[in-house]
């Protein structure tokens, strides 16, 4: 019966179950291996002569809502699954894989959006589900949940869309800033962005970058034309440029940034 589930071959498993098989045989193997495929007519069938949904704690909700199977789903929550086991897992495993429709099916039936202390939205981050993250956020998942790990998960992986939905939602890892003007700069702006929340939670503007530049190459054209004379008085009394005042106003926002890092992490 099992492989005739997995081929999705309906007139050999009626036959079979007008034979006398059992459903729920091998603990609902064939109703997994049916879930898995996303053969609603197969799953109805067994659910009709008597497979519980429920077997082996959810077992075939959780595969079918990983691989997205939303009409395998309905027929397993009416059928009595319960989309809350081992900690909502079915929901995670939505999240972790984007299933949007089925992570909207599971809310709508009253799967905790906040199981596991918001694994699901963490696992949507992680993976860059921008949209899935949007749900889970509009459903009243807490976007400061485990100390503002899903921004953190979803910076260091460089899922700046995942990231901007936190943000905006209120989750904060230091000082950082996702700003639009990420998405313009290509790879160096994702590895900056990834780089500057991994060590510390700092993101310098790109104009800011831009000026810094601009005023070190000017300060060293000047030091060139000047060859070196009348540097006597001021020596060593503090920054001597623009760029180096940017420079030390950047460290001492760096170290700032630690400070609140840490106080964020210990409340």
């Amino acid at each position: 019966m099992r492989f005739a589930a997995t081929w999705g071959n309906e007139e050999a498993l009626a036959a079979l179950l007008a034979a006398g098989a059992d459903p729920r045989d091998a603990e609902g193997a064939a109703l997994l291996a049916a879930a898995k495929f996303g053969y609603g007519g197969i799953v109805r069938q067994l659910l009709a002569a008597g497979a519980d949904a429920a077997a082996r704690e959810s077992a075939a909700l959780c595969v079918a809502a990983q691989y997205g199977h939303e009409e395998v789903v309905s027929e397993l929550l009416a059928a009595g699954a319960d989309g809350a086991a081992r900690g909502s897992l079915p929901l995670c495993l939505a999240a972790l894989k984007g299933r949007e429709g089925v992570v909207r099916q599971l809310l709508d039936w009253g799967v905790p959006y906040a199981s596991r202390d918001g694994a699901a939205l963490m696992m949507a981050a992680q993976e860059g589900h921008a949209g899935v993250v949007r749900i889970l956020l509009r459903a009243g998942t807490w976007p400061r949940c485990l100390k503002h790990r899903a921004l953190h998960v979803a910076a260091r992986r460089g899922q700046l869309a995942a990231a901007q939905e936190l943000a905006a939602a209120g989750a904060f890892a230091g000082f950082v800033y996702v700003p639009p003007l990420w998405q313009g700069v290509g790879v160096f702006g994702r590895w900056l962005f990834k780089v500057c929340c991994h060590v510390g939670a700092v993101t310098v503007p790109v104009v800011v970058l831009r000026r810094s530049l601009q005023q070190l190459a000017e300060s060293g054209a000047a030091r060139g034309r000047g060859g070196g004379g009348g540097g006597g008085g001021a020596g060593g009394r503090g920054p001597k440029s623009g760029a180096d005042r940017v420079v030390l106003v950047l460290s001492l926002v760096g170290a700032l940034c630690q400070i609140q890092r840490i106080m964020d992490m210990a409340m």
